[in-house]
């Protein structure tokens, strides 16, 4: 085989194994930082554990003691202002129809008032409302009643958290270093299964 054609073979090896990929996949769209939003980390952003979450924009409603959420205003709500004041932030992904999520709510109600002081943000993500119907306004001031919820709960119309994990199987939880914005833990599935508090006090150790 000539030297020209060995070479054409490896760089047609290499251009395969760049295409399947390896590690976590990151966003290569340039950072077009919003105004207001200039002390967010620079990307590039991933959506795995280890790297650094992008400035996701959500909507929704707030409220630091539980309340008629039907009354309060919807907003659009980006994590670039919810770091502010913390050192950890929770995403909690769920779904109503969900009953692993459902269970968990008491959980992790206990583990915001346990938590709120030392630094921690918790952000209630509904994602769906019925089984593959995203969540509206209205699915906010249910759940909010149910498990008379206060603090950040907001709903996910454009579906942003796929981008991190599998939406149709909930409950899923991300803890953020809000320093940074990386991302230092996932999981999917019931507290029940894997607490999440022993993951909470390692990382404020650190």
């Amino acid at each position: 085989m000539r030297l020209g054609s060995i070479a054409l073979v490896v760089t047609v090896a290499a251009l395969g194994f760049a295409g399947a990929g390896c590690g976590a996949p990151t966003d290569p769209t340039p950072n077009r930082m919003p105004v207001g939003s200039a002390d967010y980390p620079l990307g590039p952003y991933g959506y795995s554990a280890g790297t650094t979450i992008a400035n996701l924009k959500l909507v929704g409603k707030q409220s630091p003691s539980p309340t008629d959420y039907s009354m309060l205003p919807m907003k659009e709500l980006s994590l670039g202002d919810l770091r502010k004041d913390a050192k950890l932030i929770i995403l909690d992904g769920a779904a109503r129809w969900c009953t692993p999520c459902n269970r968990d709510q008491p959980t992790m109600k206990q583990i915001e008032a346990d938590y709120a002081a030392r630094g921690v943000t918790t952000v209630e993500v509904l994602v769906e409302g019925g089984y593959g119907v995203a969540a509206t306004e209205i699915d906010i001031s249910r759940w909010s009643s149910l498990y008379q919820l206060a603090g950040t709960i907001t709903i996910d119309p454009d579906y942003v958290l796929s981008r991190y994990a599998d939406v149709t199987a909930f409950p899923v939880y991300m803890v953020v270093r809000a320093s940074t914005m990386k991302i230092e833990y996932m999981q999917v599935g019931s507290l029940a299964v894997s607490p999440l508090e022993p993951v909470l006090d390692g990382l404020l150790a650190q």
